[in-house]
């Protein structure tokens, strides 16, 4: 455990008067009952299907093309 963490874990122990396996033990159980959380991404593409697709022939040319300067200098 980071030892940051710990120093937080002690300090909030000692705030709320209570033992450092009490804390750890309740806020592990807090956790694992609660319901978790999903998310869907919207879609957020621009074009068609279509224009998803990339060749590797494409992305190679386009780190050729941002490289050729640096190797030019």
């Amino acid at each position: 455990m980071p030892d940051a963490l710990m120093r937080r874990l002690k300090h909030l122990a000692a705030e709320r008067k209570s033992t450092l396996r009490e804390l750890i033990i309740h806020s592990v159980e807090q956790h694992l009952d609660s319901p978790s959380v999903s998310f869907k991404i919207r879609n957020a593409s621009v074009g068609g299907p279509e224009d998803n697709e990339v060749s590797s022939q494409q992305i190679q040319k386009a780190i050729s093309a941002i490289n050729e300067p640096m190797f030019r200098a």
